[in-house]
């Protein structure tokens, strides 16, 4: 869509943060792969949302989406800090950080190796954006939008649903692979990650 989201870090921190502050509650009235995937959801969720105020501010207004996203990317990394200072917070003692995940209770390891179930989560995730892009007519119209903006105005397109539509869908990319740090690498989210 000739798109630049570069608010990953508050949109990848904030996916973290909800999974980690989350999870252990989650685990326990849910079990260990329903936790996992209702994390990831809401990480998702929250990296997307994180994107709508850039996505809107550029599909009707025309505002560059790299100081919009930049800007909410430090935002984010605040609201992140807050969360794991705040409301997620442990007991223990220290830096300020959520309950640890357990290790048998994240992530599975692939065969005999350190690559966890987080890396195939990450090629389904190309296949399926490659697949959205060239087999679907969302993908069309996308790819029409970033091409030239008055020619998908022209054709009927709608280039502020189209902009939110495609950083949602990046944000909520994002927000998810914040939730696989956590879930399959990290297991608890400190303050200032």
């Amino acid at each position: 869509a000739n798109l630049w989201n570069l608010g990953g870090d508050g949109q990848f921190l904030l996916g973290a943060a909800f999974t980690a502050g989350f999870a252990p509650s989650l685990l326990e009235s849910l079990g260990v792969w329903p936790m996992l995937l209702a994390t990831m959801v809401i990480a998702a969720l929250a990296g997307g949302a994180w994107t709508l105020i850039p996505a809107y501010l550029r599909g009707r207004y025309g505002v560059n989406e790299i100081i919009t996203t930049l800007m909410m990317s430090f935002i984010g990394i605040g609201v992140a800090n807050v969360l794991v200072k705040g409301p997620f917070r442990t007991e223990v003692l220290g830096v300020a950080r959520t309950d640890v995940v357990p290790f048998d209770e994240r992530f599975p390891l692939l065969g005999d190796t350190r690559i966890h179930l987080g890396f195939l989560i990450a090629v389904a995730a190309i296949l399926a954006v490659h697949v959205m892009m060239t087999r679907t007519s969302l993908g069309l119209r996308l790819r029409v939008l970033g091409a030239n903006p008055r020619a998908a105005e022209h054709a009927g397109l709608r280039p502020v649903r189209l902009t939110v539509i495609a950083f949602a869908i990046s944000g909520m990319l994002i927000g998810m692979s914040g939730s696989v740090e956590i879930l399959g690498v990290q297991g608890s989210f400190r303050a200032d990650f």
